[in-house]
């Protein structure tokens, strides 16, 4: 299986140090889902600029891009992996996923004065005027609550994900930004994951005593459940 790491459309693996690489992607009501790239910057010389495009591949995957997300936070070092001690240097940074997207740019003010209308209308105007502005489609993954009032509200100055979390609990539904391979562009996802039968998966994980190694897996002995009732709404 070989892995390729790509930043600002740079091939990038053969400096990274994979035992101290975190690729995170989160898929909860926007969190941003972050993680970590580590350098051996033998030369001295290599650097990054924030924001720019992190794209992770492995052959053996089916679509072969793993992560997709954005240069963040940057740190430089000696570190312990210097084979030349006067120019070698540990390059870390962080990286964060396309929810990262969603307080980037702040609601225009000449559209941001909404009156009452329903979700679905407050959910069409989100993403045809603004998330769009930032590179996000709805490729057929969000779910339209016309049953839903919205009260007249003024958005200016406020980011698209403010407005999708106040959407998504009266809602009852998920949100986040994610990569969408067949479209080669980010989608909005905003739906009830837990009804929804879309990008369902022969892969699963049960312990039962079934699992197979092959599409059935344990779950692992230190898993943990966490539940708070601030995102119950009822």
């Amino acid at each position: 299986m070989a892995e390729t790491i790509s930043v600002d459309g740079v091939d990038r693996s053969s400096v990274v140090h994979r035992e101290d690489c975190v690729w995170a992607e989160s898929a909860y009501l926007g969190e941003t889902g972050e993680g970590n790239v580590v350098y051996h910057d033998d030369a001295g010389t290599l650097t990054e600029k924030g924001r720019k495009d992190v794209v992770v591949e492995q052959d053996a995957s089916d679509p072969a891009r793993i992560m997709t997300g954005f240069v963040g936070k940057k740190s430089i070092k000696a570190g312990g992996y210097r084979s030349n001690p006067s120019t070698s240097r540990e390059y870390a940074f962080g990286t964060f996923d396309g929810n990262d997207l969603l307080s980037r740019l702040k609601i225009r003010a000449d559209i941001g004065n909404r009156h009452t209308e329903s979700a679905a209308a407050t959910l069409a105007w989100l993403i045809s005027d603004e998330l769009s502005r930032v590179g996000i489609s709805d490729y057929g993954r969000v779910e339209y609550p016309a049953d839903v009032q919205i009260d007249s509200t003024d958005r200016r100055g406020q980011y698209p994900g403010d407005v999708l979390a106040e959407l998504a609990k009266p809602c009852r539904r998920n949100y986040y930004v994610r990569w969408n391979t067949d479209h080669a562009g980010w989608e909005i996802v905003f739906r009830d994951d837990n009804a929804s039968t879309d990008d369902t998966s022969t892969i699963s994980i049960s312990n039962a005593g079934d699992d197979d190694g092959e599409t059935i897996f344990a779950p692992q002995l230190d898993a943990e459940l966490s539940q708070d009732p601030e995102h119950v709404y009822s």
